[in-house]
């Protein structure tokens, strides 16, 4: 339960309470019989008693008891009602109704107050005074109010303004506005409560009372408090307490201080609307006015329990239910013991928490208003559920419901009711009578008689009675056992729905991805192998159009599926070790060759305390890579695209990373970077159309980061390019090799400190990426930004002794030509000894004819791997002078000579020949057999170092080969590494194949970098199994 608009007990006593504490500093003037005074609106209603007349003063006295504690001037104004003498004037008459009613709307009898103000209206009437007789009217409109009748209340409040608008009386006329302003409010009307604080503020201006604004502002503060509109709302309650000053009337300060704490409370700032609520209870304690007190109570211990703080909440709600007990408030009682409730909830006590329940709906019924009863019966009906009492919470669901639906016929039912009763009365009365005359004319055995037959008829009537009771209650029980079991019945048909549907969707994605990764892994795969034979380069170019064509659509898919698995809560994380740096290099080689098409310089730029290796899920980490600089590079039609990596360490001893992704594109408005990272958004509605894609890549990274419990983010300013960032907390590993098989070069090269190196880059950020990469190869190093720069340093290390042995020259550098120049002709000395290797952002390599032709001993593509790089500078060193070195194959035999033989077990022809050329290219030998009942019959013959399985496969699948290896009596079997590959991307599909005993898994298509990662994984530390 959140906040009341309004503190209890009732709206329309909370306005007029407020009224008499904001005149309490003119009260003396009253009492001098001031004829126009501002504690006149405070009780506007009661008259100004003329001081002789000491009746009048025990009314007005009685009437402000009722606003310090509702029961004791209820009880006050009963006695004086008594007290009344029967000569008394209808003035005095019409002052004691009206205060009656008053007090008893206050004390939260509003059927009675209604009832009263009838009488004083009827008095009004016979007198002819139109003053008066609105007056009364305003009264009925308070008790009608209270009793949720708006729209009676409201036309009789429209009478009553045409009434005192006629007599001139603007306090009785203010105070009757103020009413006004609610019956609008609880109408949720903001447009009439604007209206009727506008006549307000000017009643205000005009009788130069600021009082009235003061409640103009609250009725508007409550009116948009219930709207939602809690900024206005909040303005509003500020605007009173202004105008109130710290001086002001302790009561309305205090009231202003509640709603800003409701307010605030419902805006979600709980910890500082308990601020407010602590400062209008000492006010209300200073005050001393006991349902005000109360309510204040109420409101903040339901502050604290929202704050999940039920036990400072509790003393404060056991205070208000004593205070309501004490006021005899019985409406404020039943919301503080509901809110009890709550807290006992909290707390455990669910005994206790049904208790308080029960007893406000208790005082629910006896208060009478059927939608409050329905309200404590549902509250009755969740704490009963949660105390395990179902049939009780059955019982007070269905009365909430039935109160609610006999709602509009409660009238009709009671007045039939007291007819019957009054009926009934008179007939007992009668009999007893006649009784009475025939018991003194019968002897006393006829008496006696006569008894004993109305004992029996008693008797047989209470008899009939209970069994109509019983048989009652029995087929309710009846009606609801059969209603739950329709109930339950439901729920697991609902259920079994959900899960059919949950299964096939699963299906659905596990089937479309498995029909689709099967013949791309053929595309893929072929392409991978065609790339490392000798091509020319127009060959070249088309293989690597058609591997392109098919990553993006590769992409498209696994985008799909990774967002549907992470909207899903069904992927998991891996925690492997890996090498961190080869793994980033690993990623820009992916979309290098989108780089180079668009004359992009794509570069990595590792900090020294980047950690070389690290735990954690290296694929996923690869993904969020991918996806960022994927998108840098797409949205950059020209300059650089830069990736930094650093790592800072922790306390703990775990390394908190960071990568930075930057890029020269336009840049993004604030617009734009608040939609980013949300699912199938981008920039504007034409980038879709422009550069293609899904949408999905930045919300996937955002997801995955935030598994990972890390944060990202972006930066960027229109025309300046973006930065793009994540942060990780990951734990740093000793690792000799990197994850995916190779050597980490960082730790292996060769010492090249002979070997100085002269860089000639126009990108700064070019030369810190080469440079970096020659720091980690222990090789000095000097750059130049041009091609006169270069030539001069060239000259300075020649002069010196001290020669630059390689020279990487990038081919666009300004002045490029003057090295030509030199080399050629003018100055040939500069060069003597050094090897060029040229740099080509380009995606048409020069041919070995052209690069013998110019000098040129090498030529890498950017961005350059640090093991290219090192290999380029290795060969370069080895080779004749002028002569250029081969190519380097693009799939590395980084397995050769370990002596690794494997078993293939594929049915697919087309994956046959990929999976085989792969391992052959990295130097494992393979057999193939084209079943999973072929595989088995192979293994019982020949052993092998490891078994790659493909999943769907006739005969026998890969689970049930899997299952039977482990349970073989042959340890070798039961203890062959299995590496599993399937077109199968859904979440589980990994988790199955180790449960089915397999030890390593690769999704198809097939990359060479997760095979032979899997394969590095799984035999680098087993021996080579000697013989087939």
């Amino acid at each position: 339960m959140d906040f009341a608009l309004t503190p209890e007990p009732s709206k329309t006593a909370r306005l007029r309470g407020l009224f008499l504490r904001v005149s309490a500093a003119a009260g003396s003037l009253r009492r001098r019989g001031a004829l126009v005074c501002v504690a006149a609106l405070a009780l506007p209603l009661f008259g100004t008693p003329p001081p002789a007349r000491d009746w009048h003063a025990e009314i007005h006295a009685a009437g402000e008891l009722a606003d310090r504690n509702a029961g004791a001037g209820y009880a006050q104004t009963l006695k004086l009602r008594d007290q009344l003498p029967p000569d008394a004037s209808s003035e005095d008459r019409f002052y004691l109704l009206q205060t009656w009613s008053y007090s008893a709307v206050l004390a939260g009898h509003s059927d009675e107050a209604l009832q009263v103000a009838d009488q004083a209206l009827q008095l009004a009437r016979s007198v002819h005074n139109s003053r008066d007789e609105g007056v009364a009217e305003c009264r009925r409109a308070m008790a009608l109010s209270d009793l949720g009748r708006l729209d009676e209340a409201l036309e009789t409040i429209d009478r009553s303004l045409e009434l005192l608008e006629k007599a001139g009386d603007q306090q009785a006329l203010a105070s009757c506005l103020v009413t006004k302003s609610q019956v609008h409010g609880d109408r949720d009307e903001l447009d009439a409560v604007a209206s009727v604080a506008a006549r307000l503020i000017a009643l205000s201006e005009q009788m130069r009372d600021p009082h009235l604004a003061v409640f103009a502002h609250d009725a508007l503060g409550n009116a948009l408090l219930r709207s939602k509109r809690y900024g206005e709302a909040a303005a509003h309650f500020n605007t009173m307490l202004e105008l109130l000053g710290e001086n002001g009337a302790k009561y309305a300060r205090a009231n202003a201080l509640e709603q800003l704490g409701m307010t605030i409370g419902l805006r979600g700032d709980r910890p500082r609307a308990e601020g407010y609520f602590r400062r209008a209870l000492a006010l209300r304690r200073e005050v001393g006015e006991v349902p005000a007190l109360a309510a204040t109570l109420s409101n903040l211990a339901t502050n604290l329990k929202n704050q999940k703080r039920p036990k400072e909440a509790l003393p404060l709600l056991d205070e208000a239910i004593q205070l309501h007990v004490q006021s005899g408030v019985e409406q404020g009682r039943r919301g503080t013991l509901l809110t009890r409730s709550e807290v006992r909830v909290q707390l455990g006590d669910l005994q206790g928490a049904l208790q308080d329940a029960e007893t406000a709906l208790v005082l629910s019924k006896k208060i009478g208003v059927a939608t409050e009863i329905a309200g404590a019966a549902e509250t009755v009906a969740e704490t009963a559920a949660a105390a395990g009492d179902y049939r009780r919470a059955y019982e007070a669901q269905r009365e909430a419901a039935e109160r609610l639906d006999t709602a509009s016929r409660e009238n009709v039912n009671k007045r039939v009711a007291e007819l019957e009763q009054h009926y009934a009365a008179e007939h007992r009365q009668r009999e007893i009578a006649d009784l009475e005359k025939r018991a003194t004319a019968q002897s006393a055995a006829l008496e006696h008689r006569g008894l004993i037959q109305r004992f029996l008829l008693v008797l047989l009537g209470l008899s009939l009675l209970a069994a109509a009771v019983a048989s009652w209650l029995l087929l309710r029980l009846r009606r609801a056992h059969r209603a739950l079991g329709e109930l339950n019945d439901e729920l697991v048909v609902a259920r079994q729905n959900a899960d059919a549907a949950s299964r096939a969707k699963s299906e659905f994605l596990a089937t479309m991805s498995h029909e689709i990764r099967t013949p791309m892994n053929g595309v893929l795969g072929l392409c991978q192998i065609l790339r490392n034979t000798q091509l020319d380069s127009e060959q070249r170019e088309y293989v690597e159009l058609i591997q392109y064509s098919g990553d993006s659509m590769l992409a498209i898919i696994n985008d799909i599926l990774d967002f549907s698995k992470i909207e899903a809560g069904m992927l998991a994380l891996e925690s492997i070790d890996f090498c961190l740096p080869d793994l980033i290099e690993d990623t820009l080689q992916v979309v290098a060759h989108r780089a180079r098409e668009k004359h992009l310089d794509l570069c990595f730029l590792p900090e020294p305390d980047l950690p070389s290796a690290v735990r954690g899920d290296p694929v996923r980490l690869q993904q969020i890579i991918l996806n960022l600089v994927g998108n840098a590079v797409k949205f950059t039609a020209r300059g650089e695209v830069a990736v930094s990596a650093r790592g800072e360490r922790r306390t703990d001893g775990r390394t908190e990373l960071r990568i930075e992704v930057r890029d020269t594109g336009v840049g993004m408005s604030e617009d734009v970077r608040r939609r980013l990272f949300q699912p199938f958004t981008q920039a504007d509605s034409s980038t879709t159309r422009r550069f293609g894609g899904t949408g999905l890549g930045l919300a996937i990274s955002r997801r995955l980061v935030e598994l990972m419990g890390g944060k990202i983010g972006v930066e960027s300013t229109p025309g300046a390019g973006s930065t793009f960032w994540f942060s990780l907390v990951l734990e740093p590993v000793t690792c000799g090799e990197t994850s995916i098989g190779s050597p980490n070069t960082r730790q292996s090269a060769p010492n090249l400190g002979d070997s100085p190196v002269l860089i000639v880059d126009g990108s700064a950020s070019q030369r810190r990426a080469l440079g970096l990469a020659l720091d980690g190869l222990r090789a000095p190093h000097q750059a130049a930004a041009s091609g006169a720069e270069a030539v001069e340093r060239l000259r300075s290390a020649a002069a010196s002794g001290r020669p630059f042995r390689y020279v990487l020259l990038d081919g666009n550098v300004s002045g490029a030509a003057e090295l030509t120049t030199a080399r050629s002709s003018a100055e040939p000395a500069l060069f003597a000894g050094a090897k060029v290797i040229l740099l080509a952002c380009t995606t048409q390599r020069p041919t070995p004819d052209q690069l013998s032709m110019f000098g040129v001993s090498a030529c890498l593509l950017k961005p350059v791997r640090q093991a290219v790089l090192l290999n380029a500078l290795l060969n370069a060193r080895d080779a004749g002078k002028g002569g250029a070195n081969r190519a380097v194959p693009e799939i590395e035999p980084v397995f050769a000579g370990r002596g690794w033989h494997v078993l293939l077990a594929e049915d697919n022809a087309v994956n046959q020949k990929v999976a085989l050329t792969l391992l052959k290219c990295l130097g494992v030998s393979a057999d193939l057999a084209t079943s999973g009942t072929e595989a088995l019959q192979i293994l019982e013959r020949h052993a092998y170092d490891a078994l790659l399985l493909d999943i769907h496969m006739p005969e026998l699948d890969g689970y049930e080969v899997a299952r039977r290896l482990r349970a073989s009596p042959d340890p070798h079997q039961r203890s062959l590494p299995i590496i599993a590959m399937t077109a199968d991307a859904m979440s589980g599909d990994r988790e199955k194949c180790l449960a089915a005993g397999m030890n390593d898994y690769v999704s198809k298509p097939v990359v060479v970098g997760e095979l032979r990662s899997a394969l590095h994984r799984q035999l680098e530390l087993r021996p080579a199994t000697a013989g087939v």
